[in-house]
């Protein structure tokens, strides 16, 4: 846990606050598609998807666990020039 997080806890009243992420699975499709401009050079565009879902357990005075899950979808393009 950062040291701002245990700060705004201390300011809630709740000291000894500590933090653990465990079971944290995560999963990444990705697909990419390549394509021949010309003799030397070539485009890319490629897409994925991120999912991580993990149990977080805060501890102290008042313990608490809680499932969190994470996303985000990530698009780029490219484009290579062959040298010889």
């Amino acid at each position: 846990m950062s040291d701002r997080a245990k700060e705004e806890y201390a300011r809630l009243g709740r000291f000894g606050v500590t933090a653990d992420a465990t079971n944290a699975f995560v999963v990444k499709p990705d697909v990419s598609l390549w394509y021949n401009l010309t003799d030397k050079v070539a485009g890319t565009v490629s897409t994925s998807y991120t999912r991580a879902r993990s149990t977080v357990r805060l501890d102290g005075a008042d313990p608490a666990s809680r499932d969190v899950t994470a996303a985000a979808v990530r698009v780029s393009a490219g484009v290579a020039f062959k040298v010889f």
